[in-house]
């Protein structure tokens, strides 16, 4: 079932209301660019108990529909894109270049989502006496960003984490420790969460 096929069935008043949240969750497996979870937790902070009622569950679905949509924009602009540049020679895209086939930032609200995907991250780490010196950095710094403290010290400080984090999480940690890998990739989207909410906070 495609997007827009799932999100047809979700704000389909002929269907009962558990088919309809399913449908919803069909259409976040497909666009769910802060995560799967995170994104339905927006969802619902944004329009409303989403599960339970029917208003709420046509506004989520109209939220998740206009960011996909752009994002399908996006794609699509890239596309042309990329087919002007092989016919210029450059077959392959430079690493530095924005793909948005790597779905990493919400449409339309980036700096919204992006902080509430830190939030959330922060409610469930809790205080994390025990984890490592890279996650209690990775607190500190969303504790400064959700607070609006964060500052161009503390931009410096993220570049340099995300570095270290980029340059760590390789296929080499994963063939020697898998779970180092696997915390430090979720680390690392956490601190693209901060990146963009930081960023997109000295732009406005």
């Amino acid at each position: 079932m495609t997007f827009q096929q799932a999100a047809r069935r979700a704000q389909s008043s002929a269907l009962p209301m558990g088919a309809r949240v399913i449908a919803l969750h069909q259409c976040a497996e497909k666009y769910s660019p802060i995560g799967f979870h995170a994104t339905l937790d927006y969802l619902e902070s944004t329009a409303g108990p989403y599960r339970s009622n029917e208003a709420a569950l046509v506004a989520a679905v109209a939220v998740l529909r206009q960011a996909h949509s752009l994002w399908q924009e996006e794609l699509g602009s890239y596309a042309a894109e990329r087919r002007s540049a092989k016919r210029a020679g450059q077959r392959v895209p430079r690493r530095s270049d924005p793909n948005p086939n790597a779905l990493t930032t919400w449409h339309g609200h980036q700096r919204v989502a992006a902080l509430f995907a830190v939030g959330r991250w922060r409610r469930l780490t809790g205080d994390g006496h025990s984890s490592s010196d890279q996650e209690r950095l990775v607190r500190e710094l969303a504790d400064l960003a959700l607070s609006s403290k964060f500052s161009p010290d503390d931009d410096a400080a993220l570049e340099e984490l995300r570095a270290v984090l980029d340059e760590s999480a390789s296929w080499d940690l994963y063939r020697q420790d898998p779970a180092a890998y696997f915390r430090a990739r979720s680390l690392g989207r956490i601190v693209h969460h901060l990146r963009v909410a930081t960023r997109e906070a000295a732009d406005a």
